[in-house]
């Protein structure tokens, strides 16, 4: 209940930039509880304080510059890193051709389900970069059934 609470502070505060910032960085991985402020935020669209249709376009923008930002991450550090430090994680380069090549044929399908999937919307696309039209689009149709389902 504290974080519903501290939610509504910032709602209450800084209105629909909470939205936008808090999907921003639930989408750069970090921890920000974004399903719970956007299930507030149609709370409170519902109850009259915020309107419907800005609420929607500011989740959508959000997401998209979070994933925008998390896609350009991925290009310049993901598979770099992957492959100079993944000896650590027993991440051999057998391992990772294995990955590479299912999430070339899976990639997709598992992006679009990683992201109903709370903690798993940044994992699938660290493996390797998809094309930024299809990795931005993915999770934009997330938030928008989220916020009109």
């Amino acid at each position: 209940m504290e974080m519903l609470k501290w939610i509504q502070e910032l709602f209450a505060s800084y209105g629909y930039s909470v939205l936008f910032f808090g999907l921003l960085l639930e989408f750069v991985a970090l921890p920000f509880p974004g399903e719970t402020t956007m299930a507030f935020a149609g709370f409170l669209s519902y109850t009259g304080k915020l309107d419907f249709f800005v609420l929607i376009a500011v989740a959508f923008a959000g997401t998209t510059v979070g994933m925008t930002v998390t896609y350009f991450i991925g290009l310049k550090a993901g598979l770099p890193f992957i492959q100079r430090y993944g000896k650590w994680f027993l991440f051999s380069e057998t391992k990772l051709e294995k990955t590479q090549h299912w999430f070339d044929r899976y990639g997709s399908i598992l992006v679009s389900i990683g992201y109903f999937i709370p903690g798993c919307a940044i994992l699938p696309a660290t493996f390797q970069v998809l094309l930024l039209c299809r990795s931005v689009s993915l999770p934009s149709m997330h938030t928008v059934a989220l916020c009109c389902g």
